[in-house]
């Protein structure tokens, strides 16, 4: 089994409970552990493969087996890995949010209804300055409203990041 520490705590495996984990992170800064928990929950991956990744890469620097070049790379990669994963949980939400309406039956009319308001449907760069005159006209319930308008949020968020993942993969 192997076996590293890391400010007094051992690791022994990667497999094992996440009880070590917790005794780093209680040694360290609550700001820096809390910075942590989002990015590894926005990445999609454990703290621990977190930490692991950032120790491998920093050894590699000290042991000058990488230069700038190739942590830009890494750099570039991780942001990679992290919009397709945005892009995956953003299409799932979206999928959710339209079932769900068209379950509920208000689906269509929420589409007219938006569109008679003017809009953007292509870019929906109107679409924080018509959520209130949204939130007012809409006639159903406001539940109906708030879920439609979570979805077109979640449209443009994905749209936004399909332009970056076509840039990453164009270039």
């Amino acid at each position: 089994m192997e076996e590293a520490e890391l400010a007094g705590v051992e690791f022994k495996s990667a497999r094992e409970p996440s009880r070590e984990l917790s005794d780093f992170f209680a040694k360290i800064d609550r700001e820096l552990h809390a910075w942590v928990k989002r990015y590894t929950k926005l990445r999609g991956i454990s703290q621990r493969q977190f930490i692991e990744e950032r120790i491998r890469e920093f050894m590699k620097r000290v042991e000058g087996e990488e230069d700038m070049d190739s942590l830009e790379e890494v750099e570039r990669e991780e942001r990679y890995e992290h919009l397709k994963n945005a892009h995956i949980k953003l299409v799932n939400e979206v999928n959710k949010l339209q079932r769900l309406l068209k379950k509920m039956k208000v689906y269509g009319k929420l589409v007219k209804f938006a569109v008679s308001l003017g809009l953007d449907t292509n870019k929906l760069s109107n679409l924080e300055e018509l959520t209130p005159t949204m939130i007012e006209r809409w006639s159903g319930l406001q539940e109906e409203i708030h879920l439609f308008i979570t979805l077109l949020e979640s449209v443009k968020k994905k749209k936004e990041i399909e332009l970056q993942l076509a840039s990453f993969r164009t270039n």
